[in-house]
């Protein structure tokens, strides 16, 4: 591997040089008692009787890598990293196989490194990986708050044995408003309890993409993987019938597969309003007119227009409570 390929990777996308520390750490805090163990992790930290405080007059940022490993298709990568003049926390930038692959911060707890530093607990970080099949090498920066270099803390070489799992979902239902086709139903990736991204497209062009991440209970309980996995979306469409299909997004980006989940057809119609003329009477030469409409497409209050021997005469909206309308067909009671 090339170092200095990914120290102008580094420096390219930050604007801050990247060079090798000038501090190596030769021993460092255990990993925490709380992290995941990877599956093929091929790093291990050193056990608490080897922790040792290193000299930490270089403001260079320090750290580790205590494992990087295989978890469901991608690289897992745990550690810490600080600043010897500094309680706050760093970035980190992080490469695969000589190219970006991601970035988190250490601000996760790591009681162990704040006790042997006195530099505060949240030193830690975690961070996945997207990646395919087959052996990476993965290397991570910490990225100095104060001008200096951003070193190399550690490179790891990981196999990763399998891609990962094809998402699952359903399309429960497809219908229409009046200028709208409404699409619900659940999707998920067997890699993660993380909602996913569903596409939707109408008569084969791009319609929306949303977040799986409405409650469903009954999903949860069946594949284990939490609750929030269900969706439900608005299309606004021309009347009409339309084919409308969702794609689950896996959770791999480049390196999944997205599958069909359903396509259905749908015809979207407007339904014509409804009213009545309740009663009509004069009065010093002027008729009043009494009565109800409304749109069965809406609870809204629509227009309505009075004509006279065949000639518009006034406009009116039918905006008055008459709860028996409401009653009698469940759109509200001012019609």
């Amino acid at each position: 591997m090339n170092l200095s390929s990914h120290s102008w990777a580094a420096r390219s996308r930050r604007g801050v040089g990247v060079g090798v520390g000038a501090l190596l750490l030769l021993a460092g805090p255990v990993a925490s008692s709380q992290a995941l163990t990877p599956v093929n992790e091929v790093a291990t930290a050193r056990p608490a009787s080897a922790v040792v405080r290193a000299d930490i007059a270089s403001l260079a940022p320090i750290g580790t890598i205590d494992s990087a490993g295989d978890l469901a298709g991608v690289i897992v990568v745990r550690g810490w990293a600080l600043e010897s003049n500094n309680t706050g926390s760093v970035d980190m930038h992080f490469y695969v196989d000589g190219r970006w692959g991601g970035e988190t911060r250490a601000d996760l707890a790591r009681p162990d490194v704040g006790a042997a530093y006195g530099l505060g607990d949240n030193h830690g970080y975690a961070v996945t990986l997207p990646t395919g099949a087959g052996t990476h090498v993965v290397c991570a920066y910490a990225i100095n708050t104060n001008v200096g270099p951003n070193p190399l803390i550690s490179c790891r070489t990981v196999t990763v044995a399998h891609t990962s799992r094809t998402p699952i979902g359903a399309v429960d239902s497809a219908g229409n408003t009046a200028d709208a086709i409404v699409v619900r139903g659940w999707a998920l990736d067997p890699d993660t309890t993380s909602p996913i991204a569903v596409h939707v497209m109408v008569d084969g062009a791009w319609g929306v993409a949303i977040t799986a991440d409405l409650a469903r209970p009954d999903v949860g309980a069946a594949y284990g993987l939490g609750a929030n996995h269900g969706y439900s979306v608005a299309i606004p469409v021309a009347a009409g019938p339309h084919t409308v299909c969702a794609y689950a997004i896996d959770n791999v980006p480049n390196g999944g597969t997205n599958p069909l989940l359903s396509c259905r057809a749908v015809n979207v119609t407007s339904r014509a309003p409804i009213g009545t003329i309740d009663g009509v009477s004069t009065s010093d030469g002027a008729i009043a007119v009494r009565g109800w409409a409304l749109d069965p497409d809406t609870t809204g209050p629509i227009s309505v227009s009075v004509y006279v021997d065949g000639r518009y005469a006034t406009g009116a909206t039918a905006d008055l409570a008459r709860p028996d309308v409401g009653a009698a067909l469940g759109l509200g009671d001012n019609h």
